[in-house]
């Protein structure tokens, strides 16, 4: 074999091994990932949390993890042996075929993925090692073929707060003066009948009467606060042994456990030694604390961690319900004997993970999250006031856990925001079935923090509401705070108060205002019962003054919270009402228009094109159980359409929104099916509906 033949065989041989090696190299890489920390894993590099939902769900199966379980020091489970069933966990499992998946994902992307966490309804959390943008890393993902859904895990905060101490103090108020003994009760006039004068009052304790006197639910009404977490409070009454925590640390940013905690919460762990820190991992403590440890470039903890207590959750808690007549602090929306409040953490002092706050949610609704053992008893209610940037669609982080708590008959609320913007891009109040509420002033008027739009569904009142409250330097030294000074006695970091601004407490007077409306009406479904609340709202359009108000404009569809006007409005749902039509091509008028419809004429007809109509109705946005809408159109001279003189043009609906082709009638009118039962024939008003020229 002459040099040159040698040669080649040579060079051959090693492009083979090369090449097998590559291909050994690129088949490892999931598997040496999957062990790798974190911080070993991104080295520095750029990354992005993101959720995914796999087309093929046999590979959610296989890919199976749940951090706790890795995690020796975890208490939950070092406390009792607990079987994989119960945890919601596969009992057989074939994580590498599942991690084949991620390698084939690394193949055809050369994006590396890391597992971080198996998510309720077929979802997956996973780090991307990228520099890509998110709209490209989300579009290159889902070219591969291999994900239903791929969306970036988002951190989110509680919806910012501002905060005063709050003063015993004398004050003209229409408040019963000895209703009850809590000091701060004059204080909240919120509480009292909304009246000319005072439209930003709700009517609670009115209500509240109301509610004990007809209460047939046979129980307390459940409400899940899915916040910062737990604090023990005098005058808050919590079933703390149900809550949750569900905080996951999959990014370190210095925030996590101590396992010296002070149980007793004296305040003596206010400093945690670096060997007793333990990563902020699931499990079955509620309790609003944490420590923020320093760390290096590397995420190694480098020194002692200093406590954090936020105390955001206490607060909406209260808000909700609290004791009466303890002689202690403030007067709850509702009282304390008729709901069961469950705090669930999805929050510490950093923020926390939308994929926290969506298992959260399924969990609170009786579904199945992975690693983590059912609710004794699904709630009625879940309040989130929480949120951040982002539409809430398909797509969404929120989208499937909300539809899900939905389809269990559970209220999702939700606060609006205090950004001062509309609302369609936060989330999850912008998810459709979700009750979004924003703020109103004692007056009514819109709070000027608060979030707006057109698919606001209420206001509650959110300036200065009177909570229980802490926070870290009251958790330390409660003495020396000027929030700890209402109660008699010596203070303490359980009887401190305050009086805050937000729309996070607007939305819990809503859940209190449900929680009444589920005693009454314990029969209504979870969209009858948001739809009452909307509809039965005090409308504040024109001030004492005559002037238009600021809201009219800006929340044109969301009203001022009546709890009394909802305990006892009759929900009608067989009259169809606001029927508006709008021709689908009103405003296409110019000379390009015209050559655009003249083009679709000879695809369709022109008088098919000039017979396409949007259709709109009903006062509320969303959907409501058992309710169908129908399209029956007519070429009668009677006076009124009906079923004798009228066809049918189209099957149910339950949206309250069409467009539709009408171009064999000359009159369109809609119905209402209630549970299958049909009300009136409601004609559209066609004459309203302007038409282009090229169609007159």
């Amino acid at each position: 074999m002459n040099k040159l033949a040698i040669a080649l065989t040579l060079t051959t041989v090693a492009l083979s091994n090369l090449v097998a090696f590559s291909a050994y190299a690129e088949k490892q890489t999931a598997k040496l990932v999957d062990k790798m920390s974190v911080n070993q894993f991104t080295l520095k590099n750029a990354h992005k949390i993101i959720i995914v939902k796999w087309k093929d769900s046999s590979i959610h199966s296989n890919l199976t993890m749940v951090p706790e379980l890795e995690l020796k020091s975890s208490p939950k489970y070092m406390a009792k042996s607990i079987s994989r069933s119960s945890l919601n966990l596969p009992e057989v499992l074939n994580r590498d075929l599942g991690l084949e998946s991620i390698e084939q994902v690394y193949s055809k992307t050369g994006i590396q993925l890391k597992h971080l966490r198996t998510m309720s309804l077929n979802n997956d959390v996973f780090m991307a090692k990228t520099s890509l943008s998110e709209e490209q890393l989300i579009d290159k993902l889902m070219s591969t073929g291999q994900f239903a859904l791929v969306n970036i895990n988002k951190k989110i905060e509680v919806n910012s707060a501002t905060s005063k101490p709050l003063q015993k103090r004398v004050t003209n108020t229409s408040l019963d003066k000895n209703a009850f003994n809590d000091p701060a009760y004059l204080l909240s006039l919120y509480l009292d009948e909304q009246v000319e004068g005072l439209m930003g009052a709700h009517s609670f304790l009115k209500a509240g009467d109301f509610a004990k006197e007809n209460n047939n639910l046979g129980r307390k009404v459940r409400i899940g606060i899915i916040d910062t977490g737990f604090w023990e409070h005098a005058d808050v009454d919590y079933s703390a042994d149900e809550g949750y925590d569900f905080v996951s640390n999959f990014d370190f940013r210095g925030y996590g456990d101590c396992t010296s905690s002070d149980s007793t919460k004296s305040g003596d762990d206010a400093t945690c030694s670096q060997e007793n820190f333990v990563e902020d991992t699931r499990d079955s403590d509620p309790t609003d604390k944490s420590w923020f440890f320093p760390y290096d470039s590397n995420g190694n903890v480098t020194g002692d961690g200093s406590v954090c207590v936020q105390g955001h959750g206490l607060s909406v808690a209260s808000t909700i319900a609290t004791v009466r007549n303890n002689s202690k602090g403030v007067v709850g929306a509702i009282d304390s004997n008729d709901v069961t409040l469950i705090p669930i953490r999805t929050l510490g002092c950093d923020g926390g993970w939308a994929s926290d706050s969506a298992d959260a949610i399924v969990w609170a609704s009786g579904g199945a999250v992975p690693g983590v053992e059912n609710i004794n008893e699904p709630v009625d209610i879940i309040n989130l006031s929480l949120g951040g940037g982002g539409i809430c669609n398909q797509n969404s982080e929120y989208f499937d856990a909300v539809e899900f708590a939905i389809s269990q008959g559970v209220v999702v609320v939700a606060s609006a925001g205090n950004g001062n913007i509309d609302m369609t891009d936060f989330a999850p109040a912008s998810c459709e079935g979700v009750l979004a509420v924003g703020s109103n002033t004692i007056l009514g008027e819109k709070s000027l923090f608060s979030n707006y739009g057109e698919d606001l569904d209420v206001t509650f009142f959110g300036n200065d509401v009177n909570v229980a409250y802490v926070n870290t330097g009251i958790y330390i030294n409660p003495e020396n705070s000027s929030f700890c000074n209402l109660d008699e006695g010596t203070p303490s970091n359980d009887s401190c108060y305050s009086s805050v601004s937000g729309t996070s407490f607007s939305a819990p007077l809503a859940s209190a205002a449900l929680a009444m409306m589920k005693m009454v009406h314990s029969g209504m479904s979870e969209s009858e019962l948001r739809a009452l609340v909307s509809l039965s709202a005090g409308k504040y359009d024109f001030n004492r003054l005559g002037n238009q108000t600021i809201r009219s404009s800006l929340m044109p569809n969301a009203g001022n919270g009546n709890v009394v006007n909802a305990l006892n409005m009759d929900l009608d749902l067989s009259t169809v009402e606001n029927i508006k039509a709008e021709h689908n091509f009103k405003n296409f008028e110019g000379a390009t228009d015209e050559l655009y419809l003249s083009s679709l004429s000879n695809i369709a007809s022109k008088e098919a094109v000039c017979a396409t109509y949007s259709f709109t109705w009903g006062n509320y946005k969303s959907p409501i159980d058992s309710v169908e809408y129908f399209l029956f159109g007519s070429n009668s001279s009677d006076e009124v359409m009906d079923f004798n003189n009228s066809s049918l043009l189209s099957s149910g609906v339950e949206a309250t929104d069409m467009t539709f082709n009408i171009i064999d009638f000359n009159r369109v009118g809609i119905v209402s099916y209630v549970n299958g039962q049909a009300g009136e024939i409601f004609e559209v008003d066609l004459s309203r509906a302007s038409r282009p020229t090229f169609c007159i």
